[in-house]
């Protein structure tokens, strides 16, 4: 495009995309005539005399014949670059036009047989100068726009996962099964560092909750969520404070040591109550009297709470892996042994990564997936602002998220496009109105597509708006050589 917006030459006024080499007539008649079955001879190639004096003392003179150099040819890159201005400039009568410089009107025509430039420049350029001709030519282009904004309408979001698979298989067979009839998936709630577990646990079941919010999440029988790790947590403590309060009350535990008949939960909370928290001093009997492991609000002790949770991951596994809290860094190893009197309990690393895990259902299509997603972004924001850093996963997520801000992203990549083209040409023309319509063909162009897109039903995904900031760019270098007809370069 470059090379056709800067003239060159000598004088400055050449363009070099639009310009064809010029031939000599005599080497047309001398091909047609061959054509013709005629013998003709080759003509004969003059030559230049040229006489050079030597010096004076040798009285002699050599002649030297030189052959004649041919005239400099203007050669293009892109021989089928050429004006349309061209075609309509050629001068049958005189044999002579600025396409392939044929001499004589007979000759001219064997030049041009059967070939697109004849067409063109008999038929199409005489045709599309007619004033009727451009009439119906923008009154189709007015309802060729009309049914593009249309289809335009019609365009929908979306990139179904059985488009990602081969047809007539099995994994197509289930896709297309599950999002026609279940349209079930799973995701997790993601809590991670920079949050105090321990000091926030009231918050941490308030986001919990919020989900509760959520219309497409799967509630339990009494229309709550189901249980994720705090709670189970929480509940399993709970149990062991009845059974310690339980064997306290019958004397089977006190404050310095337990019994025999004391039960293996009982034990365990004892061992658990008498956790500090700290290194230095991990164990401190007296607050076998002071301190609950859940107290009335139902929040886990906070200073000995890495203490219980290394209980609690080694010694109610069950629990701990239906949780599907995946925590990070995983809880120090601990087992309970009711014969086992050293009461000292690890101390796990405080967390950085956990997970709530949600069931999905009714995401038949991607509206709904997407008005899910940008519910759960919205709550997750909201607890985002109250000190908890978290974020949503999951395969909903993961594959349509993109569409949230796919049409946003789309008309800022055209826009940027087209104003990039518009400055181009403005500045390397010279010509602010042939920017403007180089621009205006291009946004016409652009508006085509997305409505041949929505007429045809297909959905609008990253690889077709790829597609269309492509097109952009391709469609320039056509528009750009019509501009330069018209004006004449």
């Amino acid at each position: 495009m470059l090379c056709c917006c800067v003239p060159g030459g000598l004088t400055g006024s050449e363009w070099p995309c639009c310009t064809l080499p010029q031939v000599p007539a005599g080497h047309f008649v001398h091909v047609a005539r061959r054509r013709r079955g005629q013998v003709v001879p080759e003509p004969t190639k003059k030559l230049q005399a040229i006489t050079r004096a030597l010096p004076p003392d040798r009285q002699q003179t050599v002649t030297v014949l030189a052959p004649q150099v041919a005239p400099m040819q203007t050669l293009t890159p892109e021989c089928w670059v050429g004006s349309t201005r061209e075609l309509l400039t050629v001068d049958l009568e005189k044999g002579q036009g600025a396409v392939g410089g044929c001499g004589g009107h007979h000759i001219m025509h064997e030049c041009w047989g059967w070939s697109l430039t004849k067409l063109a420049a008999t038929h199409y350029a005489p045709l599309i100068t007619k004033s009727p001709v451009k009439v119906v030519s923008m009154v189709t282009l007015v309802v060729i726009l009309a049914g593009s904004v249309w289809g335009i309408t019609k365009v929908t979001d979306g990139l179904d996962l059985t488009d990602i698979v081969p047809q007539n298989t099995d994994e197509y067979a289930f896709l297309s099964a599950q999002g026609q009839y279940f349209g079930f998936y799973n995701m997790y709630a993601v809590t991670q560092g920079d949050f105090e577990y321990p000091t926030n646990q009231k918050l941490l079941y308030e986001y919990h909750e919020a989900f509760m919010r959520v219309p497409n999440i799967i509630k339990n029988d009494d229309g709550g969520l189901p249980e994720f790790w705090l709670s189970l947590f929480r509940d399993w403590l709970i149990g062991l404070q009845k059974a310690f309060d339980r064997d306290w009350s019958q004397g089977s535990i006190k404050q310095e040591r337990w019994f025999s008949n004391a039960s293996d939960e009982g034990i365990l909370a004892y061992k658990l109550l008498v956790q500090t928290g700290h290194v230095d001093n991990p164990i401190d009997k007296s607050l076998v009297t002071q301190v609950r492991l859940v107290d009335g609000e139902g929040i886990i002790n906070p200073k000995a709470f890495y203490n219980y949770l290394s209980a609690w991951a080694s010694n109610d596994a069950w629990a701990y892996g239906a949780s599907q809290g995946n925590l990070h860094p995983e809880p120090r190893p601990w087992y309970h042994a009711a014969e086992d009197f050293e009461l000292k309990i690890p101390k796990s690393a405080p967390l950085v990564y956990t997970q709530l895990p949600f069931y999905l259902h009714g995401l038949g299509d991607t509206q709904h997936i997407i008005h899910l997603i940008a519910q759960v972004r919205l709550l997750c924001q909201k607890f985002e602002e109250r000190g908890l850093p978290n974020f949503p996963s999951g395969i909903p997520f993961l594959f349509w998220e993109q569409y949230l801000g796919l049409r946003q992203s789309l008309g800022l990549a055209l826009l940027c496009a087209l104003v990039a083209v518009f400055l181009v040409m403005a500045v390397l023309l010279l010509n602010l109105w042939a920017a403007t319509l180089v621009v205006l063909a291009l946004a016409a162009m652009v508006m085509q597509l997305l409505g041949v897109i929505g007429i045809l039903g297909i959905k609008l995904s990253a690889i077709p708006a790829v597609l269309l900031i492509v097109a952009v760019g391709i469609g320039v270098h056509f528009t750009v050589h019509i501009c330069l007809v018209r004006e004449g370069t």
